[in-house]
C-alpha cells in the first residue's frame, strides 16, 4: 500500500455544545467503482482490506493537494457532524468559520508558512461549494476564536471547523524528509545534509 502524507486532522465544533467530531483527513476509495468506502479513522482501518481500496490523504501539511477528494471528504464530514441541511432559501444556508491551528502558521516568518493565503482561500471555496452562505477564515485554534469573538457573532455560526494536527512529530519527520530529498536532488550528499543540520 502506498504511504500517504501525514494526515491533517479536522475538528468540528458547535457553539454551546463543544467538539462534535474529530477525524483524520483520509478517504478510502474503491479504485474499481470510484466510490468512497470510508472516511477518517474508518478509512485508515479498512485501507488494507482489499487490493481495490486505496487510502487517500487530500491534504499536505494542511494545504489542499487534491481539490476533488478534499471537497468530498469535507462534504461527508460536515453532514456527519452537523447533519444534512435542508436548504430552502439563502437565509437558511449554514455559516462556518474555518480555524487554522498554529502548527501550520509561522508568525515570525510569514514566507515560511506551511499554509499559504492562497490555500486558505481554497478551503473557503470548498466550504462555499458545500452550500455555505458565509465562510470566515481565522488564523488560530478554535479555542482562541471562541475566546476573542463576540457572542452575537457566535450565535449566527452553524459550526466551527479547525484544521489541525494531533501528531506534530509525524509532520516534523515528513517535513525533514522532504527537505533532505530536495537537497539531494540539488547535489548534496547525505554527509553534506548532516553537516548542514549540525550547523543549525
Amino acid at each position: 500500500m502506498k504511504k500517504v502524507n501525514a494526515p491533517t486532522d479536522l475538528v468540528f465544533y458547535k457553539v454551546g455544545e463543544g467538539e462534535l467530531l474529530r477525524e483524520k483527513a483520509l478517504l478510502a476509495v474503491n479504485i474499481t467503482t470510484n466510490e468512497i468506502a470510508g472516511v477518517g479513522d474508518e478509512a485508515e482501518a479498512i485501507s488494507g482490506s482489499s487490493e481495490n481500496i486505496m487510502l487517500i490523504s487530500p491534504f499536505h501539511f494542511g494545504s489542499i493537494g487534491n481539490y476533488t477528494y478534499a471537497k468530498k471528504l469535507i462534504d461527508i464530514l460536515l453532514q456527519k457532524a452537523f447533519g444534512k441541511h435542508n436548504i430552502v432559501s439563502y437565509l437558511q444556508k449554514p455559516v462556518y468559520t474555518v480555524c487554522f491551528d498554529d502548527v501550520f502558521l509561522n508568525t515570525d516568518n510569514e514566507s515560511y508558512e506551511l499554509l499559504s493565503e492562497v490555500n486558505k482561500k481554497v478551503y473557503q471555496d470548498i466550504f462555499f461549494q458545500t452550500g455555505a452562505k458565509k465562510v470566515e477564515l481565522f488564523d488560530g485554534s478554535a479555542e482562541k476564536y471562541l475566546s476573542v469573538t463576540d457572542k452575537k457573532i457566535l450565535s449566527r455560526i452553524t459550526g466551527i471547523i479547525e484544521v489541525t494536527n494531533d501528531d506534530k512529530d509525524d509532520y516534523a519527520i515528513e517535513l525533514i524528509k522532504e527537505t533532505i530529498d530536495k537537497l539531494k536532488k540539488m547535489g548534496y550528499s547525505k554527509q553534506d545534509v548532516c553537516d548542514i543540520i549540525k550547523e543549525l
